[in-house]
């Protein structure tokens, strides 16, 4: 069997692996990160570009700072932070 076609998936084998890889953490070495931002007020908001720069809430770790861990991909990683939306 040399590609999905065979057993009525529609696809050819090239395309099946690219398509499955697309949100694999592991096949794609993305890292576990750590972000951190202080003297800011509450709430606070990451924006990540990987993630369409949609707010994610920051909790505070009971001081000064804001705390969040993300999977990030391989490579440059573009955010901001934003705080005290009204």
């Amino acid at each position: 069997m040399n590609s999905f076609n065979e057993r009525g998936l529609g696809m050819q084998f090239d395309q099946y692996n690219s398509a499955m890889r697309k949100n694999c953490w592991i096949c794609e070495k993305w890292v576990p990160v750590e972000f951190k931002v202080k003297d800011l007020e509450e709430p606070v908001f990451i924006h990540l570009e990987w993630m369409d720069y949609k707010p994610f809430y920051m909790t505070s770790d009971g001081g000064d700072e804001f705390v969040i861990n993300t999977m990030n991909p391989p490579g440059e990683w573009k955010f901001f932070y934003t705080h005290k939306l009204e």
